[in-house]
C-alpha cells in the first residue's frame, strides 16, 4: 500500500484493541487479519493519528499481534495521539439507567467494557473503530435516551465496508462520518 494523500483533515481515530489482536501479518489470508492490517498501515500512510487514552493503551498493550507491535513501534512518535479522557461518570449512568429502562440491564455489562473507548472517541474525533458490534447495537436501543452518543461514529471495520479498497477510500477522504456510523435512535 503506497503513501496515499488525503483529500480531507486528518482525523484521531480510536480503535478497538479487538482490531490490535486482530492485525496480521503480511502473510495472512484471514479477511479479519487483512483488513485490521490494512487499517492499522492506511491510518499511518493517511496521515490519520491513532488516539489512545490510558485505558485503551492498557487494554492496547494486553492484546496486540505481533505486527501491530511493529506497527506501534514504527510511528509512535508522529502517528499516535495520546489524550487525557477522564472517565465520564454522568455518561456511563445515563447509559446503565436507559439500558435499564429499556429491559436490557444485561446489556450494561457489555457496554461498560467499552465505555473507555467511548470516552477516548468523545476527547478525539467521535470515531470508534471495532469488530465488536455488540456494544454498537446496545447504544443503537438508548441512543434516542442518551443525547451525548448522537455525534458518535461506531464503524464494524468488517460489516462497514465491502472491501479493503472501500476501507482506503473511506481513509482517503478523510473518514467521514457516515450516516450510518452515528448512533442515532432507530
Amino acid at each position: 500500500m503506497g503513501r496515499q494523500r488525503p483529500t480531507s483533515r486528518s482525523r484521531r481515530l480510536v480503535v478497538d484493541a479487538d482490531v490490535a489482536r486482530s492485525a496480521g501479518d503480511e502473510g495472512a489470508a484471514d479477511a479479519v487479519a487483512v483488513r485490521s492490517r490494512n487499517l492499522l498501515q492506511a491510518i499511518g500512510l493517511i496521515c490519520h493519528h491513532l488516539t489512545l487514552t490510558t485505558a485503551v493503551w492498557d487494554e492496547w498493550q494486553r492484546h496486540t499481534s505481533r505486527f501491530t507491535r511493529r506497527w506501534l513501534r514504527s510511528w509512535s512518535n508522529t502517528k499516535v495521539v495520546v489524550v487525557r479522557a477522564a472517565r465520564n461518570e454522568e455518561l456511563r449512568h445515563s447509559i446503565e439507567r436507559a439500558l435499564v429502562d429499556a429491559k436490557r440491564s444485561e446489556a450494561w455489562r457489555v457496554v461498560e467494557k467499552d465505555m473507555h473507548l467511548i470516552e477516548a472517541a468523545m476527547s478525539a474525533d467521535y470515531v470508534v473503530v471495532s469488530r465488536d458490534d455488540r456494544t454498537r447495537r446496545h447504544l443503537l436501543v438508548v441512543a434516542g435516551d442518551v443525547p451525548e452518543l448522537a455525534a458518535l461514529a461506531w464503524v464494524s471495520l468488517m460489516d462497514a465496508f465491502d472491501s479493503d479498497d472501500a476501507l482506503t477510500v473511506w481513509l482517503n477522504e478523510g473518514a467521514p462520518t457516515r450516516a450510518e456510523f452515528l448512533l442515532t435512535p432507530p
